[in-house]
């Protein structure tokens, strides 16, 4: 009986991704790759922030939808993640406490740096997204060029 009515009960379908997830989760990797950064610069440490320059400014760049800070903040977060676990090795020797945040932070960064190599599908959706939520904006800017360019000669 049990077999039957569990049989005639449809599965819940998944919720499909949003299409802010790609931002969400390089948002969230970059920030978690970069948290230990976070401690010093609130104990008044700011000269923290100069490191903090590029990520921040890829981020407001793809936040934006672009293709090539998408490429340009894998680099970073790949190449600055396999190259502190390259460096990291020479810690193995002392304790745990040591070379354990190297090893966590720079596997949030290789991580990230994976996922936006890998999820163009993700970041496809979010480009149309981002299409959506800028095309008013644009538009209206577009309009106001047109009618400045129309009242400029007039003048």
């Amino acid at each position: 009986m049990l077999q039957n009515d569990s049989e005639s009960r449809r599965t819940p379908r998944r919720r499909a991704p949003t299409s802010q997830r790609f931002w969400f989760i390089a948002l969230g990797g970059t920030v978690a790759s970069s948290s230990y950064q976070f401690m010093p610069l609130l104990q008044g440490d700011f000269s923290v922030l100069q490191k903090m320059i590029v990520p921040a400014a890829l981020l407001i760049w793809l936040y934006r939808g672009s293709e090539w800070a998408r490429w340009l903040l894998m680099l970073v977060l790949l190449g600055f993640g396999i190259m502190n676990m390259y460096l990291g090795i020479s810690l193995l020797d002392l304790p745990i406490g040591y070379w354990l945040k190297v090893y966590v932070f720079s596997s949030f960064m290789v991580a990230t740096g994976l996922y936006l190599a890998l999820a163009g599908k993700d970041f496809q959706h979010y480009r149309n997204y981002v299409t959506q939520r800028d095309g008013p904006r644009a538009a209206a800017r577009q309009r106001a060029a047109q009618q400045a360019r129309r009242q400029g000669p007039a003048r």
